[in-house]
């Protein structure tokens, strides 16, 4: 009989802590607000037990709603970026970021599958992270698969 813990099955993030730790980082330009509603227009609400302690309270308002996404969830992380994006666009170099904060961001997104462009915008770098090799390769043909080599 399988009780419920032998079931868990542990999947790897789609976003690395290291990543979401330069992203709170980065939050040290941004308002309280501005944090607030871009999380929760997308569906996220601050994590109520987050034992996270800084000294900025932006830091920590990023770090509750970062601990409600579930990072191995691709609907989760697709949402959770699109907040990324709009709270980049306030924290750019060109907005008085550091730039070496900011280059820490986007290579730690670079080693979890993403491109950060200079004004905010996060693409797939290459094959979308986690799928299997092939599908995102053109069908062959209407109503068609094309299988991977």
């Amino acid at each position: 009989m399988l009780v419920p813990w032998m079931m868990a099955v542990s999947r790897r993030p789609l976003i690395s802590p290291g990543t979401r730790g330069a992203f709170r980082t980065l939050m040290t330009s941004s308002a309280v607000n501005e944090i607030a509603t871009a999380f929760q227009d997308e569906g996220f609400a601050p994590y109520p037990d987050s034992s996270y302690q800084d000294s900025s309270v932006r830091r920590v308002t990023t770090q509750e709603y970062l601990e409600s996404v579930d990072w191995s969830d691709r609907g989760h992380v697709t949402r959770a970026l699109r907040t990324f994006e709009r709270l980049l666009l306030g924290v750019r170099p060109d907005r008085g970021t550091s730039y070496t904060s900011w280059d820490q961001f986007a290579l730690a997104m670079k080693r979890d599958g993403y491109n950060v462009t200079d004004d905010g915008q996060i693409d797939p770098a290459g094959k979308v992270p986690d799928l299997p090799p092939g599908c995102t390769r053109p069908a062959q043909g209407p109503g068609r698969h094309r299988r991977a080599p």
